[in-house]
Parts: C-alpha cells; structure tokens; sequence
C-alpha cells in the first residue's frame, strides 16, 4: 500500500477537489482512467512543468499532481527533429553523450528512447541552459558572437539542441598546448609579418629571440626558397566598414585543423588578422590588415581559444572560435576586433637552409646608407682584399658587391645589400686576425679623425698618458701621449697607432 506521511490513504475519488488541501512532495501517476490499475510509481519532478510540456490529464485525488504527458505526434516531432539535427550537423548519438559528459552537463544518457520520456525533461532543460551559458558566454558576446541555438528551453532534445551540442562539439579544439617564443616588436608599420615570422622560426629553430636575433628576411625569399609553405589558408571572402569578416565555414575549419596540427607538433603559425581601420587604408592583399603569431591552444570557461603575441606592441591575447560561423576572433594591440582572415604555416626545412637561417641577425646597415661606421666598414674590407670602391661611408653598389663577396666567403646569406650583425661580427674577427698577421701597419696618424680615435684616446688617458683630449681629433697632444706609450713598452715610437701598438693598448686597458 502506497503511504503519504504514515497515514494509509484511501482510494476513494471525492466529487470535488477541496481547494485548502496542501500539495505534498510532487509524484507522478498513471494517466489511465480509473477502472485501470495503477502503474508502478517512479520519482519525478513532473508536477512542476506539466503545464509547460504537455497536457495534464485528470487524475486520481491522492493529493499528487499529474504529470506531463507527450502526445504520440509530439514525440514524433522529437524525434524526427533529433535526427534532422544529427544528418545535418554530422553527430551520431554517441558523440552528443561525449560531450555533454566532458562538459559536465549532466548524467542523462541521451537516446532516442529517453529524449521521448517527458520525466526526462527536467534534466534536458538544465542540458538546454547550459548550453546557452556556454556558447553565448560574455567573453564571446564581447566579440560580437554567440547566438541563441535553442529558440526554447522546454525539454524536448530535438533539431535546435542537436545544433548546439554539434555547435560546443565544433567549438572544442584539444587539450592545452603552448610554444615557448620571445616576443618581438616590429620595426616599422608593415614589419608586423616580418616580426611574426622571425618569432616563428626563432622558436623553431631555437633561436634566442633577442633584437640580434631578428630577420630581416623578405617575405618573398621565404617563400622562393622553401622556408615558408606556399598555400595559404584563405577563410575569409569579405569584410563590412568595421573589419568583421564573413567567413567561409569548410574552410575555417580545414584552417582550425592545421593550425591544431601545427600546435601539437610545437610549431606556431603566422595568420592575418581584419580589424577596424584608423585611417580607411588597406595595408595588404586588401581584407588582411595585420599579421600576428599564434602561440598556443587552452580552454577555460569560455570554452576554448587560441593565444597569439601581436607584434605591434608586443602584446599576448586571445582569439576564440565563434563555432555558429567559423570566425576567429580577439582584442589585439590594434584598434577594434580582429577577425582572422587567413593562416600561413611554416614548412618543415632543409639543414641549409635552416643553417642559413641561424646565421642571419639583426640588419645595421642596408644599401643607400650613408655613415662614418660604414665609412669604417669599407675600409676594413678594403684592407682584407674586398675592394669597396671607395671608403666615403656611403653604402653604394661597390660595397653592396664587396660585402656579397664577404658574406659568400665566410659561409653567410649573401645578400650584399645588408649588413647584419653576424656579419659585423665575421668582419671584425677577420680584421683583428689581418691586424694580428702585420704589426706595423698603420690604422691612425697624426691628422686623423675618426671616433674610434676618440676611444683610444680615453685608453691612453686612463693609462696616464694625457692626449690632451678625447674627440677623435689626431694632434699633436695625442701624438706625443702615443711616443711616450711605445717608449714605456718597448715598441718603436713612432707617433702613429700601428697594429701592434692598437693591440697593447687593448690588453692593457680593455
């Protein structure tokens, strides 16, 4: 005998239901007319929404409501909706529990039998909400995305709950990951691709990241010699006047998965950004405003995104999947909200050109320039047999071929219109070891002028020979300090800082 409160009750139908009677704890009952026997009583919480669900059919007063009730038809609807969800969004029945279950959305297996149960429905409802909560987080509403997928949160799992599960499925993207990469600022409006790329290959080549470390590489060359992969993913096919893109959704896709794939492999990946302009300019194929370097996958409660160093200020920031469109989408450095328009991978290089790709650094000096160090520079080639065609300290195309013939010489990218550091560096070994080689050999005379006088001028000064000043002038004070020097240490005083008297004073006063 069922029992209310350890009182029996009794199974007598009054002619009218008092009103004053209080409503106990809510229990579902048969819907079958009286003359039937009851079934067995199960929990539910079916009181509370059977007028939201179904239809409430007379019952029996025992003090309990009735609960919902499915009409065959509407059951159907569920049904043919469940399935149209899952044809259209390409989920099987299978990958909903997955993940519903790594979401934390409840304990309800859902099957085509227990979306049709309307004591499920509670349980539904609470999958529905979290769902919204999920994909229309406000870090997502902040960007311009998320979209209520469930026009209606009333229980029944059919087409539009499909599409939101299918939609948090999409959304999902692995577990975390990060590529270590030193950031690094770009040097002019338009070096935002360069900066991208020597991050990249910094950190795939372990590279230290520090300003000597940063390649001036065109872009170009990168492509011409098979540093970069020459197919980019394009997504987006166009923008509106604040930098929001449409995107192509297959191909969002098929970009989302390369960049997973480059992520595990511990490889980052350069993609374009659109975002909202200051001053009406396009800056590149005409959608791409800006080049970034995506760094690393997480996940949070927002579900998950994509970390990305913005090398206009050197910034870290998120990009998160709008999954209803395929946009990718963050706050960066820059004005507005970037949009990604397009992705370009590195591919997997040869030793040589990795090789070469070590030995490139930080670009001091390019063709066109004019200075008094790349007056110094000319020099310094002309003496080891590189024929500058003059030593004016201006960069023109007889030192663009002597320092081509340099770097080809010592085993460096020959480029000739730059000097880089690992350059600079090559030239002044090559020089001290020519210097070594002659000692008599004059680098300065009385009449000189030149700022690395002005050095060894505080040299021979510190060392207590007054050279009666320190701005690179060659005169008389500073020819009488230099005598008194070479006398003191045995070398022929001659006035003039030959090899051997420039390399005393080095290992006298570093």
């Amino acid at each position: 005998m069922v029992q209310t409160n350890n009182q029996p009750i009794r199974l007598t139908v009054p002619t009218q239901v008092p009103t004053s009677v209080p409503r106990p704890v809510p229990r579902p009952t048969t819907t079958a007319p009286t003359q039937v026997p009851l079934p067995p009583v199960r929990p539910s919480d079916a009181a509370n929404v059977g007028a939201a669900r179904g239809t409430a059919q007379a019952s029996f007063d025992l003090g309990i409501s009735e609960g919902p009730k499915w009409t065959q038809n509407q059951k159907n609807e569920i049904v043919a909706g469940f399935r149209a969800g899952l044809h259209q969004h390409g989920i099987t029945v299978d990958e909903i529990n997955q993940v519903l279950q790594r979401n934390g959305m409840g304990h309800l297996q859902i099957s085509e039998q227990s979306i049709q149960d309307p004591a499920n429905a509670d349980e539904i409802i609470k999958i529905q909400k979290a769902l919204d909560s999920r994909l229309n987080h406000p870090d997502l509403k902040a960007l311009g995305q998320g979209n209520a997928l469930i026009k209606a949160k009333d229980g029944q799992f059919g087409k539009g709950t499909v599409a939101a599960v299918a939609a948090l499925r999409d959304a999902y993207r692995g577990e975390p990951v990060q590529v270590p990469v030193t950031a690094i600022k770009q040097e002019t409006r338009t070096g935002c691709y360069r900066a991208s790329e020597a991050m990249m290959y910094n950190a795939i080549h372990g590279k230290d990241g520090t300003p000597d470390a940063y390649t001036e590489f065109d872009a170009r060359d990168r492509v011409r010699d098979g540093d970069m992969e020459k197919g980019e993913a394009y997504v987006a096919s166009k923008e509106n006047a604040s930098g929001r893109v449409t995107v192509n959704k297959t191909n969002a896709k098929k970009m989302l998965d390369t960049l997973d794939a480059e992520l595990n492999a511990g490889r980052p990946a350069i993609v374009g950004v659109s975002y909202r302009k200051q001053d009406g300019k396009e800056y590149n194929e005409g959608i791409t405003d800006h080049f970034v370097l995506v760094t690393g996958r997480g996940q949070d409660e927002a579900g998950t995104f994509y970390t990305f160093n913005d090398p206009a200020q050197g910034g870290t920031h998120k990009l998160r999947l709008d999954p209803q469109t395929g946009r990718l989408s963050g706050k960066g450095d820059m004005v507005g909200t970037y949009d990604v328009t397009m992705m370009h991978k590195a591919a997997v290089t040869d030793a040589a050109t990795v090789d070469r790709y070590k030995k490139t650094g930080k670009v001091l000096h390019s063709q066109g320039q004019r200075s008094n160090e790349i007056g110094q520079i000319q020099k310094q080639l002309t003496a080891l047999g590189f024929d500058t065609k003059g030593t004016t300290g201006a960069y023109g195309p007889g030192t663009t071929a002597a320092v081509k013939a340099f770097q080809t010489a010592h085993n460096l990218p020959a480029t000739g219109s730059t000097i880089d550091t690992h350059t600079r560096a090559a030239l002044k070994a090559a020089y001290l070891e020519h210097q070594r080689s002659r000692p008599t050999e004059v680098m300065f005379k009385k009449g000189d002028f030149n700022a690395d006088i002005g050095a060894l001028q505080k040299k021979l000064t510190h060392l207590g020979f007054n050279t009666k000043g320190s701005n690179g002038q060659f005169g008389p004070g500073t020819e009488a300090a230099v005598k008194a020097f070479q006398t003191q240490h045995g070398l022929e005083p001659n006035g003039k800082i030959d090899n051997q008297t420039y390399f005393k004073l080095l290992e006298l006063a570093p």
